[in-house]
């Protein structure tokens, strides 16, 4: 059954995007007075454009304000086309407006108990063998302490959500930072990945998925941490 649902969602969502454009079209639902944060270092530029002047480079974990609605053309970078969002940025020199491109954004966003801020974003695609490229990074007092980039198999999905978990009983993790991939249509997977923390780097955790539409559920798993289970570290 799982095998089968992986298989469907593949056929039905990746031709149209894949076979004809060689690049996935990137979809967020931001809107203006929202802070977003740089999941990827990138320019700050005048207009929407590539070959626009740059006003600044920014470093990844930068905070922005959206500052209006996107641009409606798109630009294609390392196979992912997104368009151009207004910005607003802070820096000890003062407030600077301009437009950073979409691609540079990350998808989803949480902090921990500690206040410790947990980022995930997409960085390329191939869509010769559908292998996206994505970034963590964890920022700590103002400072980004780690930034990891991992490569996975692609199941599209155009709305994430995150969250920052305790180590869950699990023996040298600080945190365990949760990235939900939605399934908003009937048959499209919901996929929520694991990375736990240990102080100083990421571990790839299992991770869980189920299929439904409307509440009523083809396929679903669920996944129990220690301190849920109560069966020992693992």
């Amino acid at each position: 059954m799982k095998g089968i649902y992986i298989v469907l969602c593949t056929i039905l969502l990746s031709c149209p995007v894949f076979a004809q454009e060689y690049a996935l079209e990137l979809y967020d639902w931001f809107s203006v007075g929202d802070t977003v944060y740089l999941s990827n270092g990138g320019h700050l530029r005048e207009s929407g454009s590539r070959n626009a002047k740059s006003i600044a480079k920014l470093s990844s974990a930068t905070s922005l304000i959206i500052n209006g609605e996107p641009t409606e053309a798109r630009e294609t970078i390392y196979n992912l086309s997104g368009k151009y969002y207004p910005v607003k940025y802070f820096n000890e020199k003062g407030t600077f407006y301009g437009y950073v491109w979409q691609g540079l954004l990350a998808k989803a966003t949480a902090r921990g108990r500690e206040g410790n801020l947990f980022l995930y974003g997409w960085k390329s695609f191939n869509p010769d063998n559908n292998i996206l490229t994505y970034t963590l990074t964890r920022v700590a007092e103002g400072e980004q302490k780690l930034e990891v980039v991992w490569s996975d198999t692609i199941s599209y999905h155009t709305s994430y959500e995150a969250k920052v978990l305790n180590g869950m009983g699990l023996t040298g993790v600080k945190n365990i930072f949760r990235v939900g991939m939605l399934g908003e249509a009937c048959g499209v997977a919901t996929v929520y990945s694991y990375f736990a923390w240990d102080g100083k780097k990421f571990h790839r955790l299992p991770e869980k998925m189920s299929v439904g539409d409307a509440g009523v559920y083809g396929y679903y798993e669920e996944l129990s941490f220690p301190s849920e289970h109560k069966m020992g570290k693992d």
